[in-house]
């Protein structure tokens, strides 16, 4: 059985792409000696304090500060390493896919698993400049032993369109049950925030990423036609020039006694405090950003606001109305208008009122049946099968 693993992650998964530090966990639990390598800035590797696996981040090496050069040394870097020890890999989405499938094919005993948090497809490419090597994955989708998809719609999308014939299985993005927060004492949303909020104003909460203006222009106008008014929290995280913009927007459009954008904070110190807001806001809409990726959306902040007890404002997206309204955990907009999402807010602000046990529901509800324990448990079953029947090394 293999007993080494390399987690491969080209995203910072303290500020997205959580579950891979949730799976490296578990399988640490698992007997499994696991070590993380991503990009992780030299302030953050203290919140990885209270895990049991190593992390390695080219931040941390002399040519971090170097994007391009980055990149490259730290992929030999990988090789380097991946040659000497031949651990099993789990390589998260397609940053070090590359790398990932010449060890493989160079030392064919070793596992490869691939968790493919995004939904990334060769006839999208106009939409995701950013992404390197797609027709390298479009070639080699076939090599991995195992591939982990966050969403069942996603999953089957990239069975047929890539042709697969490995096993693939469905890990939905959430969190463990302890990552559940314990609530701190009152006030304590205000404090994070850097301010008062309003007491007598219902808040609608945003965590996430500023990767489309065109989204928030949407929110905001939702927003200032509410009546009455609702406070309108963020905590983002993405490029600082478009968090700049967005903190510009709302205090121009609906100012500071509506809204205000912090930066992103630790998720538990973020966690902790959630359930003094009353709703929510998970917002892709699919006519902003054509993509199956954007359609077929999984976000794991819909699953903390849920652990949280909050229910939760979506967009029209067909994983998020499967998600939220069977089980009366939010509601959907009817389309991607500004009006659409302004009746939504209304609907599930409602909710709040009319049902006074709506938060306890709602995390029983997260504990039984949405939390990593639970979602993860096929997953992880293959995923120890495939170590534990690869050939030993020797």
């Amino acid at each position: 059985m293999h007993r080494s693993l390399f987690v491969l992650s080209g995203v910072n998964p303290l500020r997205g792409y959580g579950p891979v530090i949730y799976l490296a966990d578990a399988l640490v639990a698992a007997g499994i000696d696991v070590e993380l390598f991503a990009p992780v800035p030299r302030r953050m590797m203290k919140e990885f304090e209270g895990h049991r696996f190593r992390v390695h981040s080219y931040f941390m090496d002399w040519y971090g500060s170097i994007p391009r050069l980055r990149l490259y040394l730290f992929g030999l870097y990988l090789l380097y390493r991946g040659s000497r020890e031949r651990p099993a890999i789990l390589c998260s989405d397609i940053h070090f896919f590359r790398e990932a499938v010449f060890l493989r094919r160079r030392f064919p005993e070793i596992p490869l698993i691939h968790f493919c948090e995004e939904l990334f497809l060769p006839e999208e490419k106009k939409l995701f400049p950013m992404i390197r090597h797609i027709s390298f994955y479009e070639r080699n989708a076939n090599a991995p032993d195992l591939v982990v998809d966050v969403e069942p719609h996603r999953a089957a999308i990239r069975k047929a369109r890539y042709g697969l014939t490995s096993d693939v299985v469905v890990l939905q993005n959430t969190i463990p049950r302890s990552e559940m927060p314990i609530p701190d004492r009152s006030g304590s949303l205000s404090r994070l925030a850097g301010g008062s909020i309003p007491p007598d104003r219902p808040v609608l909460v945003y965590t996430g990423g500023v990767h489309s203006k065109e989204s928030f222009l949407t929110i905001i106008s939702a927003l200032s036609e509410l009546k009455p008014p609702v406070f309108f929290l963020g905590f983002c995280h993405g490029h600082a020039s478009h968090v700049r913009w967005l903190k510009e927007l709302v205090q121009s459009r609906l100012g500071p006694e509506r809204g205000r954008i912090c930066p992103a904070v630790q998720r538990n110190a973020l966690l902790s405090c959630l359930g003094e807001a009353n709703a929510g806001l998970v917002y892709y809409p699919y006519s902003v950003h054509p993509t199956q990726n954007q359609l077929y959306c999984s976000p794991t902040k819909a699953m903390e606001y849920l652990a949280c007890g909050l229910p939760v404002v979506g967009s029209a997206n067909p994983s998020l109305i499967g998600l939220l309204e069977a089980q009366g955990r939010g509601v959907c907009t009817r389309d991607d208008s500004a009006a659409a999402l302004r009746d939504a807010i209304i609907t599930v602000l409602n909710m709040s009122r009319t049902e006074p046990s709506l938060g306890e529901r709602l995390r029983k509800d997260f504990r039984d049946n949405l939390c990593f324990e639970v979602q993860s448990t096929k997953a992880m079953g293959r995923i120890l099968e495939i170590l534990k029947e690869a050939r030993p090394i020797g």
